[in-house]
């Protein structure tokens, strides 16, 4: 199975004609370019498009494969591909695509059988880009993950969402861990309220020591097993393939030290997975509020023209094999007021934290895993 991504929008695309299989991953090696991601609070339009009476009844041979390829795509690959009734799915785009000559015209077909598919907005069409496409600039310090070594020795850490630059990324996820560490923290935060989703490898890649070893989590996509993520000290592979490497200079040991997850409404997607990797995990809590509830794995899927299908292929599970649904998921311990990501001696959510934490600084590892 090929590695899976979480992704909540694309500015930049990979990739060559339909690449239905060929999933972007962001790894350490020699990393592709990564797509940039985009976090939209707004889902596709589900509303039909109207159809022209004037419109003729006939399609180009073109059209029609691009259109009957794009669909191919949804109903073989969308987790939710059961619950539409296919055959009336392929009879409204192609009364939406009537008279199409060229791939374009067939686009509002596509995105309204996109939004059918996948109500929440995680699913979307993007077609290629018109005109040029300004140059991405390296991440600045409010887009990098940060810490601080909190009163009572204990490690915190913010990672907010990440779009592109996955290696700037997780190297400076890695130094913050490696600069808290030298201040022998007995538990750590992990902030995640401001992570709005991403590219999911570069977050765990930073943390890597937080995460344990072995199985940590895993995507699921019936009626195919779960494709189990594991971590090691030198990489994190997704059902036996490298998704990416720890740098010789970042890797470390598995830490067993108590950790708090935090969670709010703006953590989503590749936030949300990682939030569920910690749960199972040993002497771990979740506190603040529901996140924003997709927690799903999503694969992009180029068309002949550039265009891009971004399906929702899987949904994750933690390393319990517990399965998560396209819901909010709540934490373990809710707080009212859950301040933004930032730091603050008034944060009740920070305050609920390190009180958790000093009552568990002997807390002992033991779980059950999954297999």
């Amino acid at each position: 199975m090929a590695v899976m991504q979480h992704l909540v929008g694309i500015r930049r695309l990979v990739g060559s004609l339909v690449t239905a299989g060929a999933l972007v991953s962001c790894t350490a090696t020699r990393p592709s370019p990564v797509p940039s991601t985009v976090t939209s609070s707004t889902p596709p339009s589900t509303a039909t498009p109207a159809v022209s009476p004037t419109t003729s009844s006939t399609m180009s041979v073109a059209a029609r494969t691009y259109l009957d390829t794009a669909l191919n795509i949804m109903q073989t690959g969308a987790v939710n591909r059961a619950k539409l009734n296919w055959p009336a799915i392929r009879q409204r785009a192609l009364d939406i695509a009537s008279g199409a000559v060229t791939a374009s015209d067939t686009h509002s077909a596509i995105a309204w059988a996109v939004g059918e598919l996948d109500v929440n907005g995680h699913s979307r069409f993007v077609p290629l880009p018109v005109g040029t496409t300004t140059p991405l600039l390296p991440l600045g310090p409010s887009q990098l993950p940060s810490g601080k070594l909190l009163p009572g020795r204990i490690g915190y850490v913010a990672l907010p969402g990440v779009e592109d630059f996955a290696d700037q990324y997780q190297a400076a996820g890695a130094a913050v861990i490696r600069t808290l560490q030298a201040g022998h923290p007995d538990g750590w935060i992990l902030d995640l309220r401001s992570d709005a989703g991403g590219a999911v490898w570069p977050m765990l890649g930073g943390i890597q020591p937080l995460l344990g070893s072995g199985p940590i989590g895993s995507f699921v996509s019936p009626p195919a097993p779960a494709s189990v993520v594991r971590v090691t000290p030198t990489e994190l592979t997704q059902g036996g393939q490298v998704a990416i490497r720890i740098p010789v200079a970042a890797q470390q040991g598995a830490s067993t030290d108590p950790v708090v997850v935090l969670t709010g409404p703006t953590t989503a997607s590749a936030g949300e997975f990682a939030a569920i990797v910690f749960r199972g995990r040993p002497c771990t809590t979740s506190m603040g509020s529901a996140t924003t509830g997709v927690p799903t794995a999503n694969a992009p899927f180029q068309l002949s023209d550039g265009a891009t299908l971004i399906l929702t292929t899987g949904f994750d599970a933690d390393r319990t094999g517990h399965v998560y649904p396209d819901t909010p998921i709540k934490p373990d311990i809710e707080v009212g007021t859950n301040y933004n990501a930032t730091w603050n001696q008034a944060d009740p959510t920070i305050r609920a934290a390190t009180q958790w934490l000093n009552l568990h600084r002997d807390c002992k590892p033991v779980a059950k895993q999954m297999r």
